[in-house]
C-alpha cells in the first residue's frame, strides 16, 4: 500500500481466478458504482487508499508515543 494505491473493497471486489478453476479475467470487472433504481456506471474517479509510512513498534509505551506523534496505528498479532 505504500508503493501502490488500493481501491475501496466495494470498487474492486476480489474474485479468486486461476488456471485450475476455469474462470478467466473479464473486461467487465472494472470499478463501477450503482445507485438504487438506476443503471450501474463507471465513475470518473474513485477513492484510493495508501499508507505514508510503516515500520515496527514494540511495547505499549512505544505504541502510545507513535499514536501521539503520528495518529492511528494498525496492529497485527501472530498466534499459533
Amino acid at each position: 500500500m505504500q508503493n501502490n494505491n488500493v481501491t475501496d473493497r466495494t470498487c474492486s471486489i476480489y474474485q479468486g481466478r486461476g488456471w485450475t478453476n476455469g474462470q478467466e479475467c473479464s473486461a467487465m470487472e472494472v470499478c463501477r458504482n450503482c445507485n438504487p433504481g438506476e443503471a450501474c456506471f463507471v465513475p470518473d474517479s474513485y477513492l484510493v487508499y495508501n499508507v505514508a509510512s510503516y515500520g515496527r513498534v514494540k511495547g505499549e509505551d512505544a505504541m502510545m508515543q507513535e499514536i501521539f506523534a503520528n495518529g492511528p496505528i494498525a496492529v497485527s498479532i501472530a498466534v499459533t
